[in-house]
């Protein structure tokens, strides 16, 4: 579970720095420190988990980045878990995609609206179809609209 906390943390320091333009390539202390948990994690949970992520990491705002690094971890995982999820078993971040997309919004334009990049857009909308077992935007579109007129 730190692992998975630590990946997220630093998908939510590339996001930061990419958004400020700032880079540890001049801190060198710094990068060695980052490549050297990057590579730590990567082992603990594998490429593809350690992948997945970071990028959920990149989704975070500024806002969650901080509240996740500042929180004391919860109690249990297993409570963490069901806290993140919404409806469909979507994170949090991924039901707001949902809504973008209800809307009518195209990836660049979700993407430039949540802070982040066209990458993570289309990552959590492959994401959400392989969740709800659903094939295409209209079908993302549609689950979203039952799901808050069932509300």
């Amino acid at each position: 579970m730190v692992t998975a906390l630590a990946s997220k943390l630093l998908g939510g320091a590339k996001a930061g720095q990419r958004i400020t333009e700032a880079s540890v390539l001049g801190l060198l202390s710094f990068l060695r420190v980052q490549q050297q948990a990057e590579a730590l994690i990567r082992r603990e949970l594998g490429d593809d988990e350690f992948e997945n992520v970071v990028v959920e990491g990149e989704s975070l705002g500024p806002a969650e980045v901080y509240t996740l690094a500042t929180s004391a971890p919860l109690s249990s995982p297993r409570k963490a878990a069901v806290q993140e999820m919404r409806p469909g078993g979507l994170s949090e971040r991924e039901y707001e995609v949902s809504g973008l997309i209800a809307k009518g919004m195209r990836n660049r334009e979700i993407a430039k609206q949540l802070g982040i990049s066209f990458r993570t857009v289309e990552e959590h909308i492959r994401r959400i179809n392989r969740r709800l077992g659903l094939a295409n935007r209209v079908e993302i579109a549609a689950w979203y609209l039952k799901e808050e007129t069932a509300r």
